[in-house]
């Protein structure tokens, strides 16, 4: 069997009640080349993963933490992470489309835009300061 590629999945720690983030190489011996131990990517038992941007990790906790992780064959580096929503059992997956990400908690919805757009528009319509 020849290596046709990486594939990143969310592994349960039942005993810890925390999931892993593994990077799992699709090769003839089914090595797992790196674990995410870093307790920040730390998803639980409801949280959820998804990738996007090529080597990118969308992360959603359990608990509504999200993180934006970059993920290579030689391990995953934790880019971006924020508390965006108040909740104690994020069970729904993040969707990402047209540029803007919808979470969804137990009472919560969210959007946020993700392309940078509404951020450098706001920051050229903002008056200087002194002005």
């Amino acid at each position: 069997m020849r290596r046709i590629g990486h594939l990143w999945l969310g592994v349960a720690e039942h005993e810890r009640a925390w999931r892993e983030v593994r990077n799992h190489a699709l090769d003839e011996r089914d090595q797992i080349l790196w674990s995410a131990t870093d307790p920040k990517l730390r998803l639980g038992i409801g949280g959820s993963l998804v990738r996007f941007g090529g080597d990118k990790l969308l992360l959603m906790s359990d608990r509504g933490k999200l993180s934006i992780a970059r993920a290579t064959p030689a391990g995953i580096a934790l880019l971006s992470q924020a508390d965006v929503l108040d909740a104690r059992e994020v069970w729904s997956t993040p969707l990402l489309y047209a540029g803007r990400l919808y979470a969804k908690g137990d009472t919560e919805f969210v959007c946020f835009d993700m392309t940078g757009k509404a951020h450098a528009a706001q920051t050229q319509s903002s008056p200087s300061p002194g002005n």
